[in-house]
């Protein structure tokens, strides 16, 4: 009877994990294709599914590790991936507390400047800076659409398109930083 139960608990700690890694891919693939054209109303949503990108394919790493882990027989295997596994661990630790930053960051961090309208789009730039070390302002340009109650289409534009329509961009820049961060 004791065998049967390990089996069932092997079994259902397999699927748990897998049940993970699905789950964990598919946070992945939408954070690589469609979160990057989507606003969802929050700044800090849209800069979690941003800065959380690497996160979370580490934790697929990791998951995978730990099944492989998990149903290895051999000794030597598992203390492999064990070596393997502890550096993957502490940089995701790490990813882990920079994500937080992003969570918990001022609402100064997340200004977004709206500078021209066309076509229904929005145009706005905003700083993406997040950490002190990061050592430059790291300005987006984004266009922006309401697509359905709450959710946007939010592309970013480039400054050659910006350019296009006969908009200085170090003007805008200047108004920007004049306004919200030399008052």
């Amino acid at each position: 009877m004791e065998k049967t139960s390990g089996k069932l608990n092997k079994r259902l700690i397999n699927k748990i994990i897998i049940s993970l890694i699905i789950i964990s891919v598919l946070i992945y693939l939408f954070q690589i294709t469609v979160a990057k054209n989507l606003s969802l109303s929050s700044d800090q949503v849209d800069h979690l599914f941003h800065f959380t990108q690497n996160t979370i394919l580490l934790l697929v790493f990791i998951l995978i590790l730990a099944l492989i882990f998990y149903n290895s027989k051999e000794t030597w295997q598992k203390i492999t991936l064990g070596i393997i596994g502890i550096p993957i661990l502490l940089i995701f630790f790490v990813a882990t507390l920079f994500s937080l930053g992003v969570i918990f960051t001022p609402k100064s961090a997340n200004i977004r400047h709206y500078f021209y309208e066309k076509d229904g789009y929005n145009y706005y730039v905003i700083s993406e800076r997040f950490w002190a070390f990061e050592g430059s302002s790291n300005l987006k340009y984004y266009k922006e659409k309401p697509l359905f109650l709450f959710i946007k289409h939010r592309p970013e534009v480039s400054e050659h398109e910006i350019s296009i329509n006969g908009i200085n961009l170090r003007d805008v820049n200047e108004q920007f930083f004049k306004k919200y961060f030399h008052e």
